[in-house]
């Protein structure tokens, strides 16, 4: 199928699209472009093969990039736009690029099913030549709402990348995949790829996972999405309804995410998370909020024994507290206090659900603090 004209981008990207993809984008990037500062080092500039509104590079900037530039083809309204429309350069990501500084990072989320399958050769080079890093999400085959030229599984372009000697880490989906603030298609099909000449990168990324596993899968919601929509009124929703661990064992209560917004905080004790069984109250300790601290403000406070397990260890005491709960307090803050530490009044405390786990959160919190100094 030919490329779209500039006519045809900017009739099928239009004013109603750009206003339901800037909501997506910024409630998605909201919570992947911390997780992505925190993986990827020194994240100062980023560049958007795709901007669209510019959600993302704004949610960068947020984070402390301080350059970023959006390429697009379509025109972009400014009422839309959420960076300067300074930063926003409209170009044909089909064709070579002008030339460009490069970036820290460049993105390119959804952009690709729109190339033309003998373009997307070229696209590719275009965003390993912006950046030594790249995070990448395509439409897999029936994924699109819109005209797509170029449907194709994450392995087709991770070929692709491949050819210009980029290697493919699947680090984001796992974290993602449950996260129902995230949009499925970014959990579903984001992946990051790095130059291999930059074994800086390469090294650091294979130090948190050693390469992707099966590229090629689809998320419970895009199942979800493409039954409801091939059987009108029927609704689709699995009986399993995935969720997320926040934290566990928090005063003794595993914190979840179970939608977009609305948080659980489940007595462990409750055992195993049940959507069925909370919808028919079967549970007696289980506290709903629309955040993680809402819920854990339901939680009932009980005193607690408190039982000095370890002093001393590198500059900590370690505290259990109630049945299952540990905390690393620094011997610096004085006594311990429950109220105080509910409240959060202490700044460098540690816990865990056994001593092991807060003694391993000082650790590495104290090699943290070591690797910054200058």
């Amino acid at each position: 199928m030919p490329a779209l004209t500039s006519t045809q981008i900017n009739a099928v990207f239009n004013d109603e699209y750009h206003a339901a993809q800037l909501e997506e984008a910024a409630r998605s990037a909201a919570v992947v472009v911390p997780l992505l500062v925190e993986l990827l080092p020194s994240t100062h500039s980023v560049v958007d093969a795709g901007c669209g509104t510019g959600a993302w590079l704004h949610e960068f900037q947020l984070r402390g990039s301080s350059t970023v530039m959006g390429l697009d083809g379509a025109d972009i309204p400014p009422r839309f736009l959420q960076i300067d429309p300074s930063e926003v350069l409209r170009v044909d990501l089909t064709q070579p690029l002008p030339t460009l500084p490069r970036f820290d990072v460049a993105l390119s989320l959804d952009v690709g099913s729109c190339i033309p399958s003998d373009m997307a050769r070229q696209f590719v080079n275009n965003l390993t030549r912006l950046s030594d890093l790249v995070v990448f999400s395509a439409a897999v085959p029936g994924q699109s709402t819109h005209p797509a030229v170029n449907e194709r599984w994450p392995s087709y372009w991770s070929a692709l990348f491949t050819q210009s000697r980029f290697v493919c880490f699947d680090l984001l989906r796992e974290r993602l995949w449950y996260d129902q603030r995230v949009d499925w298609h970014y959990a579903q099909n984001m992946l990051i790829f790095a130059s291999e000449f930059r074994t800086d990168l390469v090294d650091h990324l294979l130090a948190i996972r050693r390469g992707p596993g099966v590229l090629d899968i689809i998320h419970p919601r895009a199942f979800e999405f493409v039954q409801a929509d091939a059987k009108p009124g029927r609704d689709m929703r699995l009986v399993l309804y995935p969720f997320r661990l926040v934290e566990e064992g928090y005063d003794g209560y595993n914190i979840l995410q179970i939608d977009t917004d609305k948080f659980l905080a489940l007595a462990q004790s409750e055992g195993a998370y049940s959507p069925d069984k909370l919808t028919a109250g079967g549970y007696t300790r289980a506290f709903l909020g629309a955040s993680v601290d809402e819920a854990k403000a339901k939680i009932p406070r009980e005193v607690f024994s408190v039982t000095l397990v370890e002093e001393g260890y590198r500059g900590y005491n370690i505290l259990q507290v109630g049945a299952n709960r540990f905390v690393a307090l620094p011997q610096s803050d004085g006594e311990f206090s429950q109220a105080k530490l509910a409240a959060g009044g202490y700044a460098n405390v540690y816990s865990g659900p056994s001593a092991k786990l807060a003694k391993r959160a000082v650790k590495e919190a104290l090699l943290a603090r070591k690797r910054a100094r200058p």
